[in-house]
């Protein structure tokens, strides 16, 4: 997620649970954790105690960055006006 997070330059939170749960009639299953934040600001969660992560993004720091590099920076936002609509039109 980390790397996505670099392509496309926004900030990613990841919420993954931990500890283990057993279905009724299956296996038992475990979950990782490591929730993290990543971007600009970063938090990463413990492994195997539960928390939560909170931390303040800079919306006008990421929209500059987006300007200078990466896939934005030749970005035409008319072309996808129509993505926003309920019809396709605009």
């Amino acid at each position: 997620m980390a790397s996505h997070t670099a392509m496309q330059i926004p900030t990613l939170a990841a919420s993954n649970r931990i500890g283990s749960e057993t279905a009724p009639a299956g296996p038992k299953v475990a979950f990782c954790g490591s929730s993290f934040i990543a971007g600009q600001a970063v938090a990463k969660a413990d492994r195997k105690i539960g928390g939560m992560l909170a931390d303040q993004v800079d919306l006008d720091a990421m929209t500059e960055l987006r300007g200078r590099c990466g896939p934005y920076r030749g970005r035409r936002p008319v072309p996808y006006e129509a993505v926003g609509t309920l019809d396709g039109r605009y």
